[in-house]
């Protein structure tokens, strides 16, 4: 990944903005679809700076899949448990704890290396069912329309990134790519967290659901137990 100062700029092959928010508040990602605008996925930044994120279509059922790379090492007994398809936990969301614990809610924890440390830390990935799936809604404050134009014959992909600085952080293999950090902020004033959303074509029909990516590594690792 290379990185970039975020000033509104448009680059041969990106374009990065900036935008503040308040912390602690669930702002809405709205995509351009034709004359409307449709929510996609919300995220809020807690006071503590842990990351909230989640899809906004009405869906019934959620699958879980997971494998190891690399290895055919098993998968730990409480993850291997909860795989497979089920009905969607009431407000389902991801949740991504400053100290590396990633919750699920109806699933189980992951973990990951802490995102305290001042570098970009990659949360997820977002891939996008189609637009039409999604509500209709009117931007406003705290539901916020991206400067990006889905195409209709190709599927859009997302990146939740927790970036240091207003540098956006650019991903090599992408192509076309558009940045976008937020800056969520106290009632003060104050900085709690830069999360940065990356948006780019996938390449391929858009699919009829949407998929959450996460990494995640043994708790062992960073000190936890599983």
């Amino acid at each position: 990944m290379e990185r970039s100062v975020v000033t509104g700029v448009v680059g041969p092959k990106w374009a990065a903005f900036s935008h503040d928010v308040p912390a602690r508040a669930r702002i809405q990602l709205l995509l351009p679809w034709g004359p409307t605008a449709r929510s996609v996925v919300w995220f809020s930044v807690r006071r503590d700076g842990s990351v909230v994120v989640g899809f906004t279509e009405s869906y019934s059922s959620i699958e879980r899949t997971s494998r190891r790379r690399g290895t055919e090492e098993r998968l730990p007994p409480k993850l291997a448990a909860s795989l497979g398809e089920g009905p969607r936990p009431k407000d389902h969301h991801l949740t991504f704890h400053t100290s590396g614990v990633v919750n699920e809610r109806g699933g189980a924890r992951g973990y990951r290396a802490p995102i305290t440390e001042d570098k970009p830390h990659q949360l997820c990935t977002l891939d996008f069912g189609h637009p039409m799936i999604y509500p209709v809604t009117a931007p406003d404050p705290i539901r916020i329309l991206l400067p990006y134009r889905a195409r209709p014959e190709t599927a859009t992909r997302g990146c939740l990134v927790v970036v240091p600085t207003e540098a956006a952080v650019f991903f090599q293999d992408a192509g076309e790519q558009t940045a976008v950090v937020f800056s969520a902020k106290d009632k003060q004033g104050r900085l709690v967290r830069r999360l940065q959303v990356s948006l780019f074509d996938r390449g391929i029909p858009w699919p009829s659901y949407s998929k959450v990516i996460t990494v995640t590594q043994d708790a062992a690792k960073h000190g936890f137990k599983g």
